[in-house]
C-alpha cells in the first residue's frame, strides 16, 4: 500500500513502499548489554559518592547522573530517583525487552511500484547502493593516495570518475 510522504514545507507528496526486513546478524544486541552495563557501574560509582557523603548536593548528583546516562545513549533504560543527599536506580526491563524485539529490523523505502520490482529485488537493489556509496566514500578517502583533482569540462570529468573506479575495482581486487 503505497504511503504518502512530504518533504519539506512544500508538501510535495509521493507513493513510497516500504518494505520491512529482519537480519538475523543485527539482532545481537552484544552492544547494548555492554553499554547497560558500562552505564550501571558509573551509576553505581555515583550512588558510592552519594552514600559516602562525597556528593550531597542534589544537582550535583543530578549532573553526574546525567554525565554518566548522556555519555552512552541508554538513560530510557533507567529509572532512577534522586533527592538531597540520596540517589536511587534500576534497570527498566519492559524498555529493555521493548527495544530487543525489534532488534535486526530496519525499512527500505522506495517508489517503484511492487509490479516492477518485488520485495527481494528491493532489499538486494538497497544492500547493491550502499557497497556503491562505500565505494564513492573510499574513492574520496586518502587510503587510495590521489590527491583531488578538479575538472569542469565534461571529458575530463568523466576519464577521472573513470579512473577512480578503476583504481577502486582494482584495490577491491587485490584486497
Amino acid at each position: 500500500m503505497p504511503v504518502p510522504l512530504h518533504y519539506g514545507r512544500q508538501g510535495i507528496t509521493a507513493p513510497a513502499r516500504l518494505v520491512v526486513c529482519r537480519n538475523p546478524l543485527l539482532a545481537d544486541d552484544r552492544a547494548r548489554r555492554e553499554l547497560l552495563a558500562v552505564t550501571e557501574e558509573r551509576l553505581l560509582r555515583v550512588a558510592r559518592r552519594v552514600e559516602a557523603g562525597w556528593l550531597k548536593d542534589r544537582d550535583k548528583i543530578l549532573a553526574a547522573v546525567t554525565r554518566c546516562l548522556n555519555r552512552s545513549k541508554v538513560a530510557k533504560h533507567f529509572f532512577w530517583r534522586l533527592a538531597q543527599g540520596s540517589f536511587s536506580f534500576e534497570r527498566c526491563g519492559e524498555h529493555m525487552a521493548a527495544e530487543a524485539a525489534l532488534d535486526g529490523i530496519y525499512v527500505v523505502r522506495t517508489n517503484v511500484p511492487a509490479t516492477d520490482l518485488p520485495a527481494p529485488s528491493v532489499v538486494t537493489s538497497s544492500k547493491a547502493l550502499s557497497h556503491a556509496e562505500q565505494a564513492f566514500r573510499t574513492l574520496k578517502s586518502p587510503d587510495l593516495r590521489i590527491r583531488p583533482i578538479h575538472h569542469w569540462a565534461e571529458p575530463r570529468v568523466r576519464a577521472h570518475t573513470f579512473l577512480r573506479m578503476r583504481t577502486q575495482t582494482t584495490r577491491a581486487a587485490a584486497a
